[in-house]
């Protein structure tokens, strides 16, 4: 399972606190995701891409930021968490020093406070001689294992408490993957081979799971999956400073 820290804004009762310039934007949190990345890609100045270039050991790099907006929307401080090369270390923290005041959550909301979440990785380009964002799929393609800031507590698959935080993770995947194999059902259809399937999984706030989607095999092994998933039980989410937070999971699912 690879776990990846995600966040969900609705637009008709804000559940994330956002950037005042997307209010108006119909995704909203999409656009204060965006407005992140282009921000913390501006900061890649030629001295700075020089200093990586030359010190860095790979020719890539990834920058993760944990931040928490207060029930006013401002940043707090004390509860930043940062993962980045030392280069772009003092860069970082000037910006998130700067940030503007963010439109908080609704104040419908019990929990007001929100956790933003910068995860991105940079590769060197030697044809234009800069560092290049790098999305999901390339990561596959050139074998890069990006560094995060981790969560407080990852989701808890029942049966999986008291664990530390690794062999929880190791026991949720174990988990799902014995729930999938005992309830999986080989659809009738004329198919020789092997049915390699990608399941992407959503965790959400309050402990539910919800397929996002499903690449690879054909479709009646991947209905037989959408019918598996929607009777996972419910689960412990994760959380940062005590807030839930939504989670990702990317589950590979092969059928013989």
């Amino acid at each position: 399972v690879i776990l990846l820290t995600t966040f969900n804004i609705q637009a008709q009762t804000r559940s994330q606190a956002i950037f005042k310039e997307c209010a108006d934007e119909i995704l909203s949190g999409k656009c204060t995701d965006e407005k992140f990345n282009t921000d913390i890609k501006a900061l890649l100045t030629p001295q700075i891409t020089l200093d990586l270039k030359n010190n860095l050991k790979e020719e890539h790099f990834s920058i993760s930021i944990i931040l928490i907006s207060d029930a006013e929307g401002k940043i707090i401080p004390a509860e930043t968490r940062l993962l980045c090369p030392p280069q772009m270390e003092s860069a970082v923290k000037d910006y998130i020093a700067k940030l503007p005041v963010f439109l908080p959550k609704s104040e419908t909301l019990e929990e007001r406070r929100s956790v933003h979440f910068i995860d991105l990785t940079f590769i060197y380009d030697n044809h234009t001689e800069s560092y290049i964002k790098v999305d999901q799929e390339d990561l596959k393609t050139f074998n890069i294992k990006p560094s995060t800031v981790l969560l407080d507590v990852y989701p808890v698959y029942p049966g999986c408490e008291g664990f530390e935080k690794d062999n929880e993770l190791k026991c949720l995947s174990n988990a799902m993957m014995k729930f999938v194999l005992k309830n999986y059902k080989i659809p009738d259809i004329d198919y020789y081979g092997k049915a390699k399937m990608m399941v992407y999984l959503i965790i959400e706030k309050d402990g539910t799971i919800n397929l996002n989607k499903i690449t690879g095999g054909e479709e009646p092994f991947r209905d037989e999956i959408r019918r598996i998933i929607k009777d996972l039980p419910k689960i412990k989410p994760g959380n940062v400073s005590d807030i839930p937070v939504r989670v990702s999971c990317i589950l590979p699912v092969t059928i013989n």
